[in-house]
């Protein structure tokens, strides 16, 4: 088997298991597993970010593309019945699977050429000290310092220095034999290098104080040349310092004597030194693992001959060394063709058949084989023709008229109808022959499909479908596919253009002393909402927590604010808590607006009384109960904050957003899916109702796929999501960890009385025949009460003593540690009566705290007091309460006192403190009940995943919506 790198792009794509799980499913996992065991992919080729290869095993050969040029939409082709549908198959798989392992393979070959090379006596080429335990997360700083002999001219040329290394570690020096084993120590590159060369030289182990030869100090001063490491003896508080890599006064006496030539040196070859925390030297004489085999298109160049007419093929197969030899061999065979053993030519002799094999495998033939064909055949085939895919297109009026066709000459659009449907590969028109490829009408078919939004729709030969703004970037995507390209009138060119990339888009007339506050990523999402808007579109700006979504639709606002009338004024709808932070930052940053606050006993009483103010803003549940008053208002634009509260399009709330009439629509959230597509569905019910095709009901399998794999497509250009990490590269780091605390042995019994009693009841409902919703109360009950077990006794026995809680004594230790260190810390729990224990040992403590759940009100105002009043270290918050809509940059530690089902929910809450504003790394810590059903729930979380980051490609958000099997699941039934 070949594999085939690009030059370009020497690197495949590294995909994990649940990454590949994510694109093809557990199923086609697993069938892919067996097909790389069986040795069936024959070849694989990276161009790009584009994996294709040839998959074989026994009958017909595959042909899988896979475009991974994002994760979330990867594209994938294949001539399997999955791959011509447009699904991730097993095939593609397999070849994800075999590239895995041959760079495993690769990886583990360099690594023993670099063994190989390197000195005896020698470390690795990538070295690290083995009698230490390493943690760059979780080890004491280890600081190194070399003293050097100040009789050191005197001694080198003996070769016998004494040098002397110490370590650093909570501000004392020691030698290094005194290290303490048991403990973790973090050190830099640089010395781990050094310590990894002083374990070689000393037998595996580390010792302070050794004699060098020259050589091997040059050695110990080269790993760490550059760096105030190096002192004399007599005066360990003065750095040497290096010049031109260099110490002077050292390495004038480390050189030998020029007499003392290796034979090397008489060649003119300088000494090679140890390759110690280098990349080792490359042979380009020889054949790396990632680069291009040269020799394929050579070997490919006149392996296979294609003679004959349009009657009949005789193909020659000329090397049983050419790579493709059993795929070539395996093609004839099942396609028909007979050796003739006296020319060893393949002959197919059946006009229909020879006209049949041309349609399917001519170009592959060419392309894919490097096949020549004879002069003969070239001149004895000249009516061969292929029928075309053409598309014409036309504005009319807003809309745009799309008429996709099979084209064959002067052929009648009925005669190629004709032979479709009667599966005949080709149509003919007196002397020219019109070659119907079987992949370019799948492709057809499929593009048909998808425009039409008609899962089982059969192909035709003339398709016409009109268009509004809302579809050109999808369409234009489809319908390049099967053409090729595609010419579009300007003015699609004018609003489908922008969505392709931001890179496009003209700057939004932001007012100037707004823009001057705007981030340049703020300046192009706001951008990408203006150049919305401007087209009569709809979309969800779906930033990384702590992105600044709010400045981004004020900025919106302001811009729209000036372009339309002043009698129609925009409306915000966000969560009642949210509402005063909405209104301080709108006279933040867009002062010159008159907002007004419709809320609780300050509403608005009449239709007529919204023309008073450019902005107003409300609640869900006002909008709700006002709704008659709020449907006789026309707005400029509705934009809709934390928009995940509307992710079932049944509620009251988003039945009520539906009935909004705006000339513009925008919604900010950071999870627009939690649970299932339909949360995205439910979005885009408001944004652009209809533009989502209504999926059947009672489909599954293969059919929902396919509209799943549909409306993920079409939502793509309509949500804009960016990450801290590519577009504010200058907040600090966010430092994760997960701390397992042990239940003590009351607690533990408790726990095992309580599951033990529950699970018998559980047990005997399910006997009776109780109904599923029954059954999974009690056990959601179960787990509730576990959970709270987990947290404290005291929550489910208000008789339990605090010592009961394993959590609260380790709860207890971090929090004294953090304040000890100066750290200012945030509490989240979603128990209130948990905040309330933990509220009775901060004041037992006498420790200052702020406190905030559901019923606190000055949520924004008790916000500010804690980043400005560092005399409290501690904030208690409910994790609904306060996990939204709020800035504590103040804090640098953030403890979750209990898992919650969503570690989006918890992402959230952690981004409260690590967001722009924050100088500090943010270190957040989960506290997890070992050996329980907490320490299952982050199992959980790790299955649902996946569905966001299909979307998103964001990789840290899942699921919450838990069922009855996933209760089973955790509780261990």
């Amino acid at each position: 088997m070949k594999r085939v790198p690009s030059d370009e792009y020497p690197a495949p794509v590294a995909l994990s298991r649940d990454e590949l799980v994510d694109l093809g499913g557990w199923a086609v996992l697993k069938e892919a597993r067996g097909l790389v065991e069986a040795g069936a992919v024959k070849e694989l080729a990276w161009e790009g970010k584009l994996l294709r290869g040839s998959i074989q095993l026994g009958g017909q050969p595959f042909y899988p593309r896979l475009n991974l040029r994002s994760l979330t939409f990867a594209e994938s082709q294949c001539n399997c019945r999955l791959g011509r549908q447009g699904f991730v198959c097993a095939h593609a798989i397999a070849l994800c699977l075999r590239s895995a392992e041959l760079e495993r393979n690769a990886e583990l070959e360099s690594q023993e050429r670099d063994r190989n090379d390197e000195p005896e006596g020698h470390p690795p080429s990538d070295p690290r000290p083995q009698s230490l335990v390493l943690s760059q997360a979780k080890g004491l700083p280890l600081d190194l310092r070399i003293l050097l002999p100040p009789n050191l001219s005197r001694v080198a040329s003996r070769d016998a220095i004494a040098v002397k290394i110490d370590a650093r570690i909570s501000s004392q020096w020691i030698p290094l034999e005194k290290i303490d084993r048991g403990r973790a120590y973090r050190i830099s590159q640089t010395e781990k290098v050094a310590l990894a060369l002083v374990e070689s030289w000393c037998g595996g182990q580390l010792h302070g104080l050794i004699q060098l030869k020259r050589s091997q100090l040059g050695e110990l001063l080269q790993c760490v040349s550059g760096q105030p490491i190096a002192f004399w003896a007599n005066r360990p508080d003065v750095a040497l310092v290096w010049e031109d890599r260099t110490l002077q006064g050292v390495h004038e006496f480390l050189k030998k004597e020029q007499p003392l030539l290796e034979p090397a040196h008489a060649n003119n070859q300088p000494e090679k030194l140890a390759r110690i925390g280098r990349q080792p030297d490359i042979d380009i004489g020889r054949s790396l693992p990632n680069s291009p085999d040269r020799s394929l298109a050579v070997d490919q160049a006149g392996a296979v001959t294609v003679d004959g007419s349009t009657q009949y093929l005789a193909i020659t197969v000329h090397s049983r060394e050419h790579p493709h030899y059993r795929e070539i061999i395996n093609l004839l065979r099942t396609s028909g063709f007979r050796l003739e053993p006296s020319n060893r030519r393949w002959w197919m002799r059946d006009r229909h058949k020879t006209l049949a094999f041309l349609a399917e495998y001519r170009n592959q033939l060419e392309t894919r084989f490097g096949a020549t064909f004879t002069p003969n055949f070239r001149e004895r085939s000249t009516a061969l023709q292929s029928v075309a895919v053409t598309c014409s297109i036309r504005a009319d009026g807003e809309d745009y008229a799309v008429h996709l066709k099979l084209e064959a000459g002067p052929i009648d659009e009925s005669a190629i109808h004709s032979a479709l449907t009667r599966g005949s590969p080709y149509v003919e028109d007196g002397e020219r022959i019109y070659l119907i490829e079987p992949h370019v009408v799948s492709r057809l078919e499929s593009v048909q499909q998808s425009l039409s939004g008609e899962r089982h729709r059969s192909v035709t030969t003339s398709f016409r479908k009109r268009l509004q703004t809302r579809d050109l970037r999808d369409a234009e995507d489809l319908i390049e596919e099967v053409t090729g390209s595609v010419e579009t009138p300007e003015s699609w060119q004018k609003r489908s253009a922008a969505l392709k990339g931001v890179g496009n888009l003209r700057p939004a007339p932001v007012p100037e002393a707004l823009d001057k506050r705007l981030r340049s990523y703020q300046r192009i999402g706001t951008a990408w909402m203006w150049h919305l808007y401007g087209h009569g579109l709809a979309g969800i700006l779906a930033d990384e927590m702590g992105l600044g979504k709010t400045i981004q639709a004020l900025a919106l606002i302001a811009c729209v604010r000036q372009w339309r009338s002043a009698d129609s004024s925009i409306l915000v709808v966000a969560p009642a808590g949210l509402l005063e932070n909405w209104r301080r930052e709108a006279l933040r940053f867009v002062p010159e607006l008159r907002a007004f606050v419709h809320h609780r006993e300050k509403r608005l009483s009449e239709s007529g009384a919204f023309r008073d103010w450019d902005l107003v803003i409300t609640s869900y549940g006002t909008l709700a109960r006002d709704l008659n008053l709020f449907r006789c208002v026309r707005f400029s634009l509705v934009c809709v904050d934390e928009a995940q509260h509307v992710r079932n399009r049944a509620t009251l709330h988003a039945r009520a957003l539906c009935e909004l009439q705006t000339q513009g629509k925008v919604m900010l959230t950071g999870t627009p899916i939690e649970n299932t597509l339909e949360d995205v569905r439910s979005l885009f019910a408001f944004l652009m109702p209809g533009y989502l095709e209504r999926v059947p009901s009672g489909i599954r399998g293969e059919d929902r796929a396919w509209y799943d794999q549909r409306h993920l497509v079409k939502v793509a250009p309509y949500l804009l999501r960016r990450r801290k990490s590519s577009v504010a590269p200058e907040l600090p780091a966010r430092i994760e960890q997960t701390i397992y605390c042990r239940l003590t042995p009351e607690q533990s019994e408790r726990y095992r009385r309580y599951y033990e009693t529950e699970q018998r009841r559980i047990f005997e409902l399910e006997m009776s025949g109780a109904s599923e919703q029954r059954v999974r109360f009690a056990a959601l009950t179960l787990l509730l009460r576990l959970r709270q077990i987990c947290a404290d006794p005291r929550l489910v026995d208000p008789e339990a003593k605090p010592s009961e809680s394993g959590k609260l004594a380790v709860f207890r230790e971090l929090v004294d540690e953090a304040l000890a260190e100066g750290h200012r810390v945030l509490v989240f729990s979603q128990f209130v009566s948990m905040l309330s224990l933990l509220r009775s040992h901060l004041e037992e403590g006498a420790i200052p705290y702020l406190y905030m759940d559901g019923s606190t009100r000055d949520r924004v105002e008790l916000a500010e007091q804690f980043n400005m009043d560092s005399t409290f270290p501690v904030f208690l918050i409910s994790l609904k309460a306060g996990g939204i809509g709020l800035n504590l940059t103040g804090a640098d530690t953030v403890i979750h006192y209990d898992p919650w089902w969503n570690p989006a929910v918890e992402s959230q809450a952690t981004d409260r403190a690590h967001r722009i504003g924050q100088t500090k790394v943010v270190t957040s810590m989960r506290l997890v009940m070992a050996e329980s059903v907490e320490e299952r729930v982050l199992a959980l979380q790790s299955s649902k995943r996946a569905l966001l980051d299909e979307l998103l490609d964001a990789g840290e958000s899942a699921g919450a919506n838990v069922g009855l099997d996933d209760v089973k699941e955790i509780l261990g039934f």
